[in-house]
């Protein structure tokens, strides 16, 4: 595991101090100093740090499992695909996304929280119809498109 001296001294070698790479990714310092001392895990910036000392992540970090995706999204995506899974064996896409089209904007309708890297953000139910009248237009294209694809397949 690196100490934040040995990848601040490299650093510096080089001519690149935790607060200039910190301004170069738009991030904290401190944000930069716990990646730099394994105490935290970024690929943003566990990348940078490794191309500005010309080496690799699992060079500076080995071992270390770097998800690009924190854990409320995986769950959320095995959420996706076991709902996917569901349509497995239907005939037509689209019946998939009229699914996806009926269920989740009325469920958006009552808040939800948005998952990020940074964190969580919630959207309460006043806040939510916004995001919900974007999801219906997202998904009503989706499926015009699909049924229009599935009408030049027959």
């Amino acid at each position: 595991m690196p100490t934040i001296n040995n990848i601040t001294a490299r650093l510096r070698e080089k001519g690149i101090t935790l607060a200039a790479l910190a301004d170069e990714l738009g991030v904290k310092i401190s944000a930069v100093s716990c990646v730099a001392s394994g105490k935290a895990k970024s690929y943003n910036v566990q990348t940078a740090i490794a191309k500005h000392l010309d080496t690799t992540v699992e060079d500076l970090w080995p071992g270390q499992i770097r998800l690009r995706r924190n854990r409320a999204q995986i769950e959320a995506n095995e959420t996706n695909q076991h709902e996917a899974r569901e349509f497995e064996g239907k005939e037509r896409r689209s019946d998939a996304i009229r699914y996806l089209l009926a269920r989740h904007p009325d469920q958006m309708r009552r808040g939800f929280s948005i998952h990020t890297n940074y964190g969580d953000f919630h959207i309460d139910a006043d806040e939510a119809e916004p995001f919900v009248k974007l999801v219906e237009k997202v998904l009503g294209k989706r499926l015009a498109k699909q049924e229009k694809i599935e009408q030049m397949g027959k």
